[in-house]
């Protein structure tokens, strides 16, 4: 378990999926609602790609790592891989929430075009380590329009706005580099430790519903079962079985939320073995049985690519591990 301003929170992560000729899409303003606030925190996540923000309206607060930074209009937000982070409303702000984002992964777009081998120095996302938001006029002009461009390009939806976009990911790599010097040297340790888990937690991703043991997802990584435990909790504050528990919980969330399925199906879907089962982990983690939080939740509409829109109840950080944890 995490905390940020004194609220525990929980840590996941979320992996993108991209088109293999073209690893980059953009959430563009009016394609996905903001959730309405909420009275304390929920998650803080990191993906396997790079994430740019820029802030259309509303004042919010971004968290990156350990870092506090106001994010308002103009403000561009870059975030790369394997870095934690959240947005929050800011609490002084009272106008609608509206951002774009656009995501991507670097390296592989690098190869689409033809320059995957060598230019290191292109390789900022890297060595982040707390430039995170660019204020309008600060620095950075290039990063500006060139951030202006991909999304006006993405909203264009054929084949030659890609192209365009391309172009622009080629200038806005090269401004972020000028912004952010190559030194050499290690990357950040929250980059290259969390990369570790990344074959794990990618597994988990996509297959959750199905059954899977902690020295499966060891052996994916490349490590012991013991020490894959220990490396685990420590980058994620919580044990692998323990961790697949509450992605399974957030996707059992999105089917009560979104659909009209039986619980018996959500339960099933969500990978686990039987009602009682799901709705006692349910229960623990939320304080409340499954069919009362359907009931309670409302749905957020949403045409782009979703995140699970509820709030946890504190739980108790799964430091140990039980018998009852070491496969599921």
């Amino acid at each position: 378990m995490y905390k940020i301003d004194g609220h525990q929170v929980e840590l996941e992560y979320r992996e993108y999926r991209f088109e293999k000729d073209f690893p980059m899409f953009a959430l563009l303003e009016g394609t996905f609602p903001f959730p309405k606030p909420m009275g304390q925190l929920e998650f803080l996540h990191f993906h396997n790609c790079v994430e740019i923000g820029v802030c259309r309206q509303g004042r919010q607060i971004l968290y990156v790592e350990n870092k506090i930074m106001d994010f308002q209009p103009g403000d561009i937000c870059v975030i790369p891989p394997y870095a934690m982070h959240m947005m929050r409303r800011h609490p002084e702000n009272g106008d609608p929430i509206s951002c774009e984002y656009i995501y991507f992964q670097p390296e592989s777009m690098m190869e689409r075009l033809g320059m995957g081998d060598g230019l290191e120095q292109l390789k900022w996302y890297q060595r982040m380590k707390g430039n995170y938001v660019l204020s309008p006029g600060s620095r950075g002009a290039d990063i500006s329009a060139s951030v202006g461009g991909i999304l006006e390009e993405l909203r264009k939806k054929d084949s030659h706005g890609r192209a365009a976009a391309a172009g622009y990911f080629l200038i806005l790599s090269a401004a972020l580099a000028r912004e952010i010097p190559f030194e050499g040297g290690a990357l950040p340790e929250a980059y290259y430790q969390r990369e570790i888990i990344f074959p794990a937690l990618s597994y988990m991703s996509r297959h959750f519903s199905q059954p899977m043991t902690v020295g499966q997802l060891a052996e994916r990584c490349g490590m012991g079962r013991e020490q894959f435990s220990s490396c685990f909790v420590c980058l994620m504050g919580r044990t692998p079985i323990g961790y697949l528990r509450m992605v399974r919980l957030n996707h059992a969330c999105e089917l009560l939320a979104g659909t009209e399925k039986k619980i018996i199906d959500v339960a099933l879907e969500s990978g686990f073995s039987s009602v009682s089962s799901f709705n006692r982990y349910f229960s623990e983690m939320f304080s409340v049985t499954p069919s009362r939080w359907r009931k309670e939740t409302c749905a957020i509409p949403k045409k782009g690519v979703g995140h699970s829109a509820f709030v946890p109840a504190q739980s108790e950080s799964s430091g140990k591990m039980n018998h009852e944890e070491e496969n599921a």
